[in-house]
């Protein structure tokens, strides 16, 4: 596992704990990404992907694969906790997003299409919450 995961559990539990104390209600997402399976440094500076405008290369968080782990075993915390309570507001954005590559102009960030959509996913879950007085 990634050194990260522990203190990534252990910082959204200490958030988790504090919001509850104070009666906040949460929303916790996974990370949404797109990688295709032919990724290679190479291949992205070349603009071979099918990622919009190649904006930003994977190798900027580190090496590819385990930049996906990392992301993978985050995600996993992420599920773990908004599993634990019924009271978290959650959005698997991961799951969500996955195969949408026209929605990623690289490795995380959104097209317009992409941050539409994203958004989509958290009106949905949130605005049956909201209460108008």
């Amino acid at each position: 596992n990634p050194l990260s995961a522990v203190s990534f559990k252990n910082n959204l539990t200490t958030i988790l704990d504090l919001a509850a104390h104070r009666n906040d209600r949460v929303m916790l997402m996974t990370f949404a990404s797109h990688v295709p399976k032919d990724y290679s440094k190479e291949a992205f500076l070349e603009k071979r992907l099918n990622y919009t405008l190649h904006s930003t290369p994977i190798e900027i968080w580190g090496d590819r694969d385990n930049v996906l782990k990392t992301i993978a075993v985050h995600n996993e915390v992420v599920r773990d906790l908004a599993n634990r309570n019924d009271d978290i507001l959650f959005v698997d954005q991961a799951s969500l997003m996955d195969g949408l590559h026209h929605c990623f102009n690289d490795p995380c960030h959104f097209t317009i299409v992409g941050t539409l959509t994203f958004t989509g996913h958290l009106l949905r879950v949130l605005l049956p919450t909201i209460q108008v007085e």
